[in-house]
């Protein structure tokens, strides 16, 4: 029997709540589920070193040594990106005993780019990054966010990419569909170092074209289609590494949430309503139903206090 691969729904809805009873439950791992209310009901666990703040890690590089679930183990995410089908696909590689034909290096730059921009990974990792053509990792980025495509299908053919069995040429091609698809972006400046852009349903094109351009950019995407169905209201900050304090933001953003719900934070975070990401991403409340009750004034005076200060964290 092989593994089942499902996403998780993040949306407030009964719905929502029937579908993700059907999904977890003691033979279900999580990978990458970044709600932690979610995170609790997957009985085998939540690979996701990344979203722990300095995290050194990513999920598809921790599957490469994780124990390896039974044959029947439903395999389970929020966010569909290549570390979180890419670590799919590495425990299936796995099971079928196709372990030793994956290629570790790319693991570790698929691992590397979850961590941190492309910029800095080159500078950091240039021997990593000289090994690698862009077009492997936009082929995998084309492949998970093909909303046309079923998840065991993108697990399969980002495996197929990783043991090195799809050929040249159609990596070539799928990389292609990328450039087809890129945009620009109508961006709002708030001095020199914060661009904002209103980007309805281009949320991860548009924070990605927005990062090196920018020392602290805010998307928002009041359309944003979510991988687990839906439409969600979503805001993201993303900032350059050494840039911004953003722990500091993470605090008071979240007072703010709490502040306008008039609740607190504590309780903001445990009905799954605070602002969260790694290390360089501060994000809005994930799924349907779960937006923002601040305004755009209040979202950007608060990233602007925080870029002014100075700090770096």
């Amino acid at each position: 029997m092989a593994y089942r691969f499902g996403v998780l729904r993040t949306d407030n809805s009964a719905q929502a709540e029937e579908h993700n009873n059907e999904w977890t439950g003691s033979k279900t791992l999580g990978i990458e589920v970044t709600r932690p209310a979610l995170a609790e009901r997957c009985g085998l666990g939540n690979i996701d070193p990344q979203h722990v703040l300095d995290g050194k890690s990513s999920a598809i590089e921790d599957s490469m040594q994780f124990p390896l679930p039974d044959d029947d183990t439903r395999l389970v995410t929020i966010r569909l990106d290549k570390d979180a089908v890419g670590a799919m696909a590495v425990l299936d590689l796995r099971r079928e005993g196709k372990g030793e034909k994956i290629d570790k290096m790319l693991v570790h730059w698929v691992g590397v780019l979850d961590r941190m921009r492309y910029h800095d990974a080159r500078e950091k990792y240039p021997e990593l990054a000289a090994m690698f053509t862009g077009e492997i990792t936009d082929a995998m980025n084309v492949i998970v966010k093909d909303q046309r495509t079923y998840l065991p299908r993108k697990v399969r053919e980002i495996g197929s990419i990783l043991c090195g069995e799809m050929p040249k040429g159609e990596i070539s091609r799928i990389a292609a569909l990328r450039e087809r698809n890129s945009t620009h972006y109508s961006v709002e400046t708030f001095g020199p170092n914060i661009g904002f852009t209103h980007a309805p349903g281009k949320y991860e094109e548009a924070r990605n074209w927005g990062n090196p351009r920018f020392a602290v950019f805010v998307v928002h995407d009041p359309e944003r289609h979510t991988e687990s169905g839906g439409i969600q209201d979503r805001w993201t900050l993303v900032r350059q590494q050494g840039k911004f304090d953003r722990l500091q933001f993470d605090a008071d953003i979240n007072a703010a949430e709490a502040d306008a719900r008039g609740i607190s934070v504590d309780e903001l975070r445990q009905q799954s309503l605070a602002w969260g990401g790694n290390k360089n991403i501060v994000s809005s409340p994930q799924g349907n139903g779960f937006g923002t009750a601040l305004t755009k004034g209040q979202i950007i005076a608060l990233v602007q206090k925080h870029a002014d200060s100075g700090i770096v964290s």
